[in-house]
């Protein structure tokens, strides 16, 4: 019996532990998210780089095409 409820805390910590760091992952992800939409925020502000980005674009579209 004692073994069982050993057996039991044990998958109950792991669970714990996986969840934790599930979590973790979750928040770097979002940091990360969030950073970038400042990056591409500032890369769309800047006019000279949007000149830019629209003439990728059309090379872009001409490869595809």
């Amino acid at each position: 019996m004692e073994d069982q409820q050993k057996k039991l805390n044990n998958e109950l910590i792991k669970i714990a532990l996986l969840s934790k760091f599930k979590i973790q992952r979750l928040n770097l992800i979002n940091k990360y998210r969030s950073l970038n939409y400042k990056i591409i925020n500032k890369f769309i502000t800047q006019p000279y780089l949007i000149k830019r980005r629209l003439i990728w674009m059309k090379l872009k579209v001409k490869i595809i095409d």
